[in-house]
């Protein structure tokens, strides 16, 4: 009875099963390198300035009768509106006495002209003989007045060219704006006698405004530049407004020809439209503004992108074999975007980047991939559950 229940005691228990003891390496994450067409961006900082520029500066005398309103710093004009008239009494004057001469000079040449008439008649009827014995030069030219019409046509111009400088100095009375404008600051009021080397006022054209960007030397390629009627790159412009920031759309329009002397880097011109929202409901880009500028560049095939914590120090990367061992690479970078690094070389599709630390790390080393040791294990404990 004893054996018996011994023999009963020891089937009713499991049979222990003995687990493999897991493979021993260091526990690492990695990603799968993928190749893939990446757009690189230049990135650069710049400075907000002006496209269009001008101080405003009388050329003639006189006082100021009146003045346009929007004439004070920070106010807006528009292409051709009249910014300041100047008195132009004694301009006018000068215009009334410069035609009365040109009527004066006009009348003269008509006299002269009949006068010519009459004596060529007279030239054909005597016979150039005649004219010889009658006591007249030997000259066809003298005898019919040419010398005194060509002076009485002289006069004429001169005569106009006095009235159009007495027209243009009254028009100079009237000064207008040359293009849609900021006024940036202004010296002038109305009863103020102005005259010509006194700016009155700064403007700036509000179409568009330009961004100076500092490029590194190493991004100049990446750069379209205008060519023909090949527009240059698009651009974006960020702009810190509170605690947000505004984006406005640029283009690059040209590139200076030298260096920025504290920097020693490249300097490129991004064109803005509109850069105070006047046509458009968006945040205005101020002028002496610093803002970040993202350049598009070409597209680049068959780039692995990577996060930075792939990348170590000496362009070196970490993959994992196939027998789950250490391989130490070198690789190209071509571009770093924030926090990925596009690398160019180095890489093979489907290869296991280690992208976590690993402390002392040495070709060979075995390690375990997290994540893959879970599934390995899943049959070996479902097994042990079995009787």
């Amino acid at each position: 009875a004893g054996v018996a229940g011994f023999t009963a005691l020891k089937n009713s228990r499991q049979v222990a099963h003995k687990v493999p003891p897991a493979q021993r390496g260091v526990l690492v994450e990695v990603m799968e390198a993928r190749p893939a067409p990446q757009a690189i961006e230049v990135i650069a900082q710049g400075t907000v300035m002006a496209a269009q520029e001008v101080s405003l500066v009388p050329q003639v005398s006189g006082v100021v009768l009146d003045q346009h309103p929007g004439l004070v710093p920070g106010g807006f004009l528009k292409l051709d509106d009249v910014v300041v008239r100047i008195d132009d009494t004694d301009a006018t004057l000068a215009v009334a006495q410069r035609r009365a001469a040109l009527l004066q000079a006009e009348q003269a040449l008509e006299l002269e002209q009949g006068r010519k008439a009459v004596a060529l008649r007279e030239w054909k009827l005597m016979g150039e003989k005649a004219a010889r014995a009658a006591g007249v030069e030997n000259s066809a030219a003298r005898a019919t007045r040419e010398p005194q019409v060509k002076s009485a046509e002289a006069a004429v111009a001169a005569a106009r060219s006095a009235l159009r400088q007495a027209s243009v100095a009254r028009e100079r009375a009237t000064i207008k704006a040359p293009f849609n404008a900021l006024v940036l600051s202004e010296s002038v009021d109305v009863g103020q006698l102005v005259g010509p080397g006194t700016p009155i006022a700064r403007l700036v054209g509000t179409d568009r405004f330009w961004v100076e960007a500092l490029v590194p030397m190493r991004d100049l390629p990446l750069i379209q530049l205008p060519e023909g009627e090949t527009p240059g790159a698009e651009a974006t412009v960020v702009v810190q407004v509170g605690e947000g920031t505004v984006e406005r759309a640029g283009r690059v329009v040209r590139r200076l020809g030298e260096l920025d002397p504290q920097s020693r880097m490249a300097r490129v011109i991004i064109e803005v439209a509109d850069p105070l929202g006047l046509a458009s409901d968006v945040e205005p880009l101020l002028l002496r503004s610093y803002v970040q500028v993202r350049i598009q560049g070409p597209t680049l095939e068959s780039l692995f992108a990577l996060p930075r914590s792939a990348v170590r120090e000496g362009d070196l990367v970490w993959v994992v074999d196939a027998e789950n061992r250490l391989v130490i690479r070198e690789v190209e970078e071509a571009r770093r975007l924030g926090d990925q690094i596009l690398v160019r070389k180095g890489l093979a599709a489907g290869d296991k980047v280690v992208t976590s630390r690993v402390a002392s790390p040495v070709e060979g080393m075995a390690l375990r991939i997290k994540g893959a040791e879970a599934v390995a294990q899943a049959p070996a404990s479902a097994a042990e559950a079995r009787p």
